[in-house]
């Protein structure tokens, strides 16, 4: 979507290049640096892409305008313009497209006074918050709901298929879809694991260990793998990924790997969880509904664990205390919530899934 409401690179004027270049520009301690240059490329990637965005409705709507220099096109008035014509956008949408924009603006003219875009960052900000979208109405389904799919369709869920590439399918879309449930990791992460550098095998746990290029924080964050996924994951890495791959001479350490054995893709992974969600559940979910669900059951199952979705879903807050706290909070947020997700699906809190007890605690198993 964004690339196609965001104007090319090589169609921007001279001195929106040059504005870009000089932000960008990499240096010693002793050379003048870019006032972007310390920010990672993800981050810098959204933020061409909003500044692309707020270039290609200029020349579309206010023409004359690309005359004028960046900072001179900016007004309030022109700004609000544009946030109005993206009114049929979802408000989160339309906040970080604005954001960016105008964070690039703010980098490029730190003496201008933003004071009245910064009022309507504000309100775009808020706007989004409180946004419910409506396409999740009836399609957040319960992490218990998904685990247990997603471990039903790796074992028995095989027993319909009639081929050995068909059963050999099954069992990586359930151990997918379990292992999504269980750690509900982003799009990115999830491609992008890899044996013995992201997914570390012990003798006897298996450790997901994201470093922070992978993170869209960009802060390391780590956690093991739940006891109940162990066994199918396990299958999933010493039988199933080795027979995908053999079939086409395939050799790479991606975990996740197509019917071909090649590493996913983010389209394909993406695909494939919509696919697979809908067949099993009759409900089409994208892989980021499975943070969702994620959210969710913590909060609903235990409001009192509410405090470790940021921790479990691997988020961060601005201040470094708190990215600090996010990381030592990891792997205990990521117990909890497979503590959760066994009990509610049958299980007992002293079997399968265990916690991390902490202080308060009456004990060890709790109290049936």
């Amino acid at each position: 979507m964004s690339e196609q409401i965001k104007m090319p690179m090589q169609e921007w004027s001279s001195a929106d290049k040059a504005l870009w270049d000089r932000l960008i520009q990499k240096g010693n301690p002793f050379d003048d640096q870019g006032a972007l240059s310390h920010l990672r490329p993800y981050t810098l990637k959204l933020m061409h892409t909003g500044y692309g965005i707020w270039l290609k409705w200029i020349a579309e709507f206010t023409p004359e305008a690309i005359s004028l220099s960046p900072e001179q096109r900016a007004t309030p008035e022109q700004m609000k313009a544009w946030v109005e014509s993206m009114a049929t956008l979802a408000p989160s949408s339309r906040h970080i497209y604005f954001n960016n924009a105008f964070r690039t603006l703010k980098a490029a003219y730190p003496k201008t006074d933003w004071s009245m875009q910064k009022r309507l960052t504000a309100y775009l900000e808020r706007d989004a918050k409180n946004y419910i979208s409506i396409r999740k109405n009836g399609r957040v389904v319960s992490s218990e709901v998904l685990f247990k799919t997603g471990l039903e369709l790796a074992s028995t869920g095989t027993d319909a298929a009639r081929t050995q590439i068909a059963r050999m399918k099954h069992r990586r879309d359930g151990c997918l879809i379990a292992f999504l449930a269980a750690i509900p990791s982003r799009t990115r992460a999830m491609v992008d694991l890899q044996v013995g550098k992201s997914l570390l095998i012990g003798a006897s746990n298996i450790t997901v260990c994201l470093e922070d290029d992978i993170t869209k924080t960009g802060v390391h964050w780590e956690t093991e793998v739940p006891a109940p996924l162990m066994p199918v994951l396990e299958e999933y890495l010493n039988e199933v990924r080795p027979w995908l791959m053999t079939r086409r001479g395939q050799e790479h350490d991606y975990v996740w790997v197509n019917d071909k054995g090649a590493p996913l893709t983010r389209e394909y992974f993406t695909a494939k969880i919509r696919r697979v969600s809908q067949r099993e559940l009759d409900v089409c979910l994208s892989p980021h509904l499975f943070r969702d669900a994620a959210a969710t059951t913590l909060a609903r199952e235990s409001p009192a664990d509410a405090r470790l979705i940021r921790s479990l879903l691997g988020h961060s807050s601005h201040e470094t205390a708190e990215r600090y706290y996010n990381h030592a909070e990891a792997l205990d947020a990521t117990r909890t919530y497979a503590d959760i997700v066994n009990t509610a699906k049958g299980g007992h809190r002293c079997r399968g899934f265990q916690r991390t007890p902490r202080a308060g605690d009456q004990s060890d198993c709790g109290r049936s």
